[in-house]
């Protein structure tokens, strides 16, 4: 890794928000404001040849206002899993298609098999893999869980895997 060097500037202070790229784009989804109140905004930019990012652009914004939560891209879809609303670990996951201009379609609704946040969100082998985390904010979690990511973008049924090691 070269030396860092800032970019672009995001248009708003955030923290504990979550990214995907998707194709030429970066999504940055959610997190929370200065406030301490969970955002629904998202912003996204295109990755430039050189590194660069374009302008951020708002996109859709979340149905609810989400920090902690895990963001995956896959096959023209970005998925925004569990997280915070301000009330605790949530279970709903949240997807969208990614339209030709970046923008993202109306969102659509499925949900974990049990609420997290401080996961983390793979794609592998066509689906949709949840990784560890938290149901309390305190006490980590060793689950792993697949769906099988359907071409229109729904998931399948959730899958126990072997849990990781440690939480």
């Amino acid at each position: 890794v070269g030396s860092w060097t800032n970019v672009r500037d995001y248009p708003i202070p955030v923290a504990t928000h979550d990214a995907a790229v998707a194709g030429n784009r970066i999504y940055v989804v959610g997190g929370t404001g200065v406030a301490g109140n969970a955002l629904r905004v998202i912003y996204f930019a295109t990755i430039q040849a050189d590194g660069s990012l374009g302008p951020w652009t708002p996109a859709r914004d979340l149905p609810e206002g989400l920090s902690r939560h895990a963001v995956a891209a896959h096959d023209g879809f970005l998925y925004v899993t569990g997280g915070d609303d301000g009330t605790g670990a949530q279970n709903a996951v949240h997807f969208a298609r990614i339209n030709t201009d970046g923008s993202l379609a109306p969102w659509q609704t499925s949900t974990l098999p049990a609420p997290r946040l401080y996961h983390r969100a793979v794609i592998q082998d066509n689906h949709l893999v949840i990784l560890g985390g938290s149901t309390d904010n305190i006490t980590g979690q060793s689950t792993v869980s697949r769906a099988l990511i359907n071409a229109n973008g729904t998931l399948g049924n959730w899958e126990p895997q072997q849990p990781m090691p440690k939480a």
